[in-house]
């Protein structure tokens, strides 16, 4: 077995954050057993109870607070920044850059 964590799983206290492949699509932050899923307002921000639900069928974001998901899409917004800046004279970095002070989403 090699060392390591699985991705699956994020060790308590410690968010695992999440970019798909097309990168205007979404961003995903799993903290414990909540996974939040924001789609730069092409749709509304989702959350799931990973445990509990592990299909993510039922979307619980009504039932948490407000503040929590704004404080959510914001760590993404921070956590998305840092990993652009660590591709310094990228073109895909440098493209994202520019797409997202265009785009209407989270602002550090």
């Amino acid at each position: 077995m090699l060392p390591g964590r699985s991705v699956f799983e994020s060790a308590e206290g410690r968010p695992v954050f999440h970019q798909s492949l097309d990168y205007r699509r979404s961003l995903a932050h799993r903290l414990d057993s909540i996974k939040v899923i924001y789609h730069y307002h092409n749709r509304p921000t989702q959350a799931y109870n990973v445990i509990t639900d592990p299909f993510e069928t039922i979307d619980i974001s009504a039932t948490l607070p407000d503040h929590y998901l704004s404080a959510t899409e914001l760590q993404l917004a921070v956590w998305q920044r840092r990993v652009i800046a660590s591709y310094p004279g990228d073109r895909w970095a440098t493209d994202l850059e520019a797409d997202m002070s265009a785009q209407d989403g989270p602002a550090p």
